[in-house]
């Protein structure tokens, strides 16, 4: 899980995946050695890896990604509909929908 609500490679850094969480999914029909080779790649980029189960990696990631960023566009939407708040938005606002100007389509990784 990497990236910003920004995207295009006018927003790329070196260090994207440093810190971040990287799900692999572990499964029984891997190769042992395949699998070692995909979390030292990840791991070589800085990132944090969890062994996962594909249905697993599916809740995780509705939770942590597709759930806020669904509510952060619908508090955006609220708050434009009701007016233009931007002159009155402090700091609170503004990290809870910053989310919501990332591209819902772009998936889990964006630069």
């Amino acid at each position: 899980m990497a990236g910003s609500e920004k995207f295009g490679p006018e927003h790329a850094t070196p260090t994207l995946y440093e810190g971040c969480v990287t799900f692999v999914e572990a499964l029984d029909t891997q190769a042992p050695e395949a699998h070692e080779q995909v979390v030292a790649l990840w791991q070589a980029l800085g990132a944090r890896v969890i062994d996962v189960d594909p249905a697993r990696h599916d809740a995780l990631v509705a939770r942590t990604s597709h759930i806020p960023h669904i509510l952060a566009a619908l508090i955006a939407e609220l708050a434009g509909d009701a007016c233009d708040v931007r002159a009155a938005a402090g700091r609170g606002f503004r990290d809870v929908t910053r989310i919501a100007a990332g591209r819902p389509k772009s998936g889990a990784i964006s630069a």
